[in-house]
């Protein structure tokens, strides 16, 4: 088998959807809403028990709200996104 693409996973259509709505996705959501920051972030964090130069890869970061939040935490982290405009919100 050869090298998988993003077209074997994701139709383009679907991709260009995230890229056109990027920066809208990033202004409403932002840090996260009230959803992700008391339900998910928590629960996650304490799944992954998070310690400080520990590295960690994210898939479909989105905007990086979560991966800024490891790397609050003292976390080496590698995001990647399928949506180039999605991660040109991380910055």
């Amino acid at each position: 088998m050869g090298r998988m693409k993003f077209e074997d996973v994701l139709p383009a259509d679907a991709r260009a959807r995230w890229d056109a709505n990027a920066t809208f996705w990033d202004e409403r959501m932002g840090q996260g809403n009230a959803f992700h920051l008391q339900l998910v972030e928590p629960a996650v964090l304490e799944l992954l028990r998070a310690q400080p130069r520990e590295k960690m890869l994210e898939l479909a970061c989105g905007n990086g709200q979560f991966a800024r939040k490891l790397a609050s935490l003292g976390v080496q982290v590698t995001a990647t996104d399928f949506s180039p405009a999605m991660i040109r919100q991380t910055v």
